[in-house]
This record gives structure tokens, C-alpha cells and sequence, in this order.
């Protein structure tokens, strides 16, 4: 910036200096820099309402906005992949869909031990990769009702996505980044059409709740074992029947509106 002119924005897709891999010496860096050098930026842009208001008050000189991570929502109808027909599952059965990394702070091996409870009649397939991919495939060789799926392409997603019942994203609340988060997951489900199964953390609770858009347990194997042995696939069904509409302006149309307006603002000025 000081030698070309340019514009500078702090684009945030984090709570940067609260995740959960900064500890010790490099939290205690990466927070005076952050103090240091915030005051050059011309704008910031970040992802969550909670992370917004976060840095607001730490930084209120700095002109922030808010530009949720939402897929693209598909212009024609989604194709779903039969999934259900595919792993076998049940028709009393719900059919869970986890997607994204399968690594530790989301819930996975809590999740896993939860559906391997007897008293859990449901399904649920992990599409994805990541250190926990082999804790995984264990669980599916060890439980009929466990099952997993490698990645595919960003673009396939929400087809395979729409072929469950219900989604599942049980982030952890181990920092700050993890309690303010919105993760892709949660609205991938929702654009898929399905009820989403959540942690009970701010933000996530907040899009549940206002979409009616599935539901919030605490993040405890109890909690969540307990919910799911009690969940009947009507109840799923009933909330995935409207959905679609409930959510349609869920859409990262809507959020690159945002995005433009701060770049033109940027550049007029």
C-alpha cells in the first residue's frame, strides 16, 4: 500500500487471531501484528456476525463488513444422488450427511459415538477427507449404520448433499473461532434442502433458528444421543418439506452484492 497507492482490505475468513492453532508465541505475534498494521487497512471483510462484532469493538476506526461464506445456489432444479438406495439405509431411518474435513474441532468423534449407540436407529454418511478419514472407514467397518464417501468437486456437492435427510455440523466450542463460526457446511445442507443438525454456538443457532432450518443440541455425546434416538423421520421430513423456500435467500448472490458495493465504495473515494 505505501509504495504502489493501492487500496489494502484485512479480508478475514477467520476470527484470525483465535483459532484454534494459535497458541503460546505465535497467538502472542499474530495478535500485535494484527494491532499493529489494522490501522493501514482502508476495509475488512469477515464472516459471521458474532466475528463482525468481535472486531468491531477491538478496531472501531476500521470500516468492517459482513460477507457470509454461502455457496453458489444452483439455477435449475439439484439432481440428488440416491444415496439412501446406495448405503442400504432403512426406510425408518434418517440418513445423515457430513461434509468437509475430517479433522478434530467438528464434532466427528463424538458424532461417531453417537450413532453407534444402539438406541440410535439413523444413518449417516461422512463425505470428505482429513486425519480422522481412518477413524472413520474403522467406525463404518465396525457399525452398518456409519459410512463414508470420498470428496468430490465443489460443483457436485449439493447434488449428493440433497440424496440425505438431514445434514450434521457439530463444530466444537474449543475457541473463538470455532464459537463464532459459520461454517460452508451448514449452508451447504440448507441449500441442499435438508434440515441441519447444529451445535448450540451463536451464530449457527441463530440461521437454525430464524429458517427454522433443522435443529440446535449442545455439543455433548449425551445431548446428541439423545436427540437422535428420539428423532423420527416424519419430524425430519416435515421440516425439509418447505424448506427450499424458507432459505432461497440464502445464496452467495446476495452476499457478492455486499462485496461489490465495498470495492466500488474503495474505489470512488
Amino acid at each position: 500500500k505505501y509504495f504502489t497507492g493501492a487500496r489494502l482490505i484485512y479480508d478475514a475468513h477467520e476470527l484470525e487471531t483465535e483459532t484454534i492453532g494459535t497458541r503460546g508465541l505465535r497467538q502472542h505475534v499474530a495478535r500485535w501484528m494484527e494491532r499493529r498494521l489494522i490501522a493501514s487497512v482502508d476495509a475488512m471483510i469477515t464472516v459471521s456476525p458474532s466475528i463482525l462484532s468481535w472486531y468491531k469493538q477491538r478496531y472501531p476506526k476500521v470500516p468492517i463488513s459482513l460477507v457470509r461464506n454461502i455457496p453458489d445456489s444452483c439455477e435449475t432444479p439439484i439432481t440428488a444422488k440416491p444415496l439412501r438406495t446406495k448405503l442400504d439405509v432403512p426406510d425408518e431411518a434418517l440418513l445423515f450427511i457430513y461434509l468437509g474435513g475430517l479433522s478434530q474441532g467438528r464434532g466427528i468423534k463424538t458424532t461417531l459415538k453417537a450413532f453407534q449407540d444402539e438406541r440410535v436407529l439413523h444413518h449417516i454418511v461422512f463425505m470428505g477427507s482429513g486425519p480422522l478419514q481412518s477413524v472413520v472407514k474403522h467406525a463404518g467397518e465396525t457399525c452398518a449404520r456409519i459410512h463414508y464417501l470420498p470428496p468430490v468437486p465443489p460443483a457436485k456437492v449439493l447434488a449428493y448433499a440433497a440424496g440425505a435427510d438431514a445434514g450434521i455440523c457439530l463444530i466444537e466450542d474449543t475457541c473463538l473461532n470455532y464459537r463464532y463460526c459459520l461454517p460452508n457446511k451448514l449452508f451447504e445442507g440448507l441449500l441442499a434442502g435438508l434440515p441441519v443438525l447444529a451445535s448450540d454456538l451463536p451464530d449457527q443457532a441463530e440461521v437454525i433458528r430464524s429458517y427454522k432450518g433443522g435443529w440446535v443440541v449442545p455439543n455433548q455425546l449425551e445431548a446428541i444421543t439423545s436427540f437422535l434416538s428420539c428423532l423420527s423421520a416424519s419430524e425430519a421430513r416435515e421440516i425439509r418439506r418447505d424448506l427450499p423456500r424458507r432459505v432461497c435467500e440464502l445464496r452467495w448472490q446476495n452476499e457478492a452484492v455486499e462485496l461489490v458495493n465495498l470495492y466500488q465504495r474503495l474505489l470512488v473515494h
